[in-house]
């Protein structure tokens, strides 16, 4: 008899992460998928090609648009969503990519007479190298948790590390912070991102995003993708535009097909007005990386930093140039150097410096 299983992905990254854990994994399970904390809920694109996947037997999705006190009744709505479905499915395992995440923990809570497990899916770089935490904030955030939600709430010391998961799913087990080390480390296998169930998926994810077969030819085409980190880590990279521009100009002048691709975070679709400027192309900045990596051509470059972004790439097209630009002279950007270099990704002071590989 197969067991019930449910997925609680809350990003982009986290639902490729789903469903290649699902796929790999549907002739041993039943699998429910419920979208949490979603801003947008009326026209989602990844809950729109969710629903046509036959990995899971009900897809649902819940809000996270609140603020305030209105935060505190949303969350009340949705728990009492989570409380029927678990009631009805009885799960065996939940996965999640945060077990800070609140809808996950409560569910936890009210799976516990079932005897339910909780399991964390590689979310990047917090793996790896752990949470920034402060010896008042922690305590002080898990207490005004437990009073306003119940005192099911635990405060992990980093993502993955709460008593709530016994199993963590990681890219790569060797090299997980030790917090993640006590649990049971499974390794992701790349081959799962290949299968066919995870192409399709693909395919009507780019879709959504309104990708003809014509501009899905086009990735094909890039050199050179550069991608953005959050607007908080640019604002601690000092520079950290000029450079970017400089490195265009120059791209440009060596006739390099380059793309970039805003963080999700950012405001604008062409915050910077590159694609005018620079004639590059501009990737939709909320479609996740990942979806875009089957379709880019063998040994181009990919630029990264500070983010998840150079660890997905290398870690599900081992095939591509993938390198983090860490400048070793920046106080903010050297810190992330020794993770990167724990994970085996290439690390250069500066985008120039991927020009140089091009000749």
């Amino acid at each position: 008899m197969k067991n019930n299983v449910i997925y609680m992905p809350s990003t982009p990254l986290n639902v490729m992460v789903s469903l290649a854990h699902a796929t790999a994994h549907k002739e041993l399970q039943n699998a429910y998928l419920v979208l949490i904390d979603q801003k947008n809920v009326d026209n989602n694109p990844y809950y729109n090609c969710l629903k046509q996947s036959e990995l899971f037997t009900e897809v649902h999705i819940l809000p996270g648009m609140a603020h305030g006190k209105e935060k505190l009744a949303e969350r009340s709505r949705n728990f009492q969503q989570i409380k029927q479905w678990c009631e009805r499915w009885r799960p065996a395992e939940i996965l999640v990519g945060s077990d800070r995440r609140v809808e996950f923990q409560y569910a936890m809570s009210v799976s516990q007479q079932w005897g339910s497990t909780g399991a964390y899916l590689d979310d990047g770089l917090y793996t790896y190298a752990g949470k920034p935490r402060a010896w008042y904030k922690d305590p002080l955030n898990s207490l005004i948790k437990k009073i306003a939600y119940g005192w099911w709430w635990k405060e992990p010391v980093t993502v993955g590390a709460s008593s709530w998961i016994q199993t963590a799913y990681v890219f790569q087990p060797t090299t997980v912070v030790d917090e993640l080390k006590q649990k049971e480390c499974r390794k992701l296998q790349p081959e799962w991102f290949l299968l066919p169930d995870i192409k399709a998926m693909t395919y009507l994810i780019l879709e959504q995003f309104d990708f003809s077969d014509s501009a899905i030819e086009d990735l094909s085409k890039i050199d050179l993708l550069l991608t953005f980190p959050h607007p908080n880590d640019i604002d601690l990279m000092q520079g950290y535009r000029n450079r970017v521009e400089q490195f265009l100009e120059r791209a440009n002048d060596k006739g390099l097909n380059v793309a970039v691709k805003y963080h999700p975070r950012m405001a604008q679709a062409d915050e910077w007005s590159l694609q005018q400027r620079f004639n590059i192309a501009v990737l939709p900045s909320n479609l996740a990386f990942e979806f875009l990596l089957p379709f880019l051509k063998s040994n181009m470059i990919v630029l990264g930093d500070v983010g998840t972004v150079v660890m997905t790439a290398k870690w599900l097209r081992p095939d591509l140039r993938t390198m983090a630009v860490l400048n070793g002279n920046d106080a903010y950007a050297s810190q992330f150097r020794p993770v990167m270099n724990k994970l085996g990704i290439s690390l250069i002071d500066s985008f120039h410096e991927a020009i140089e590989l091009e000749r």
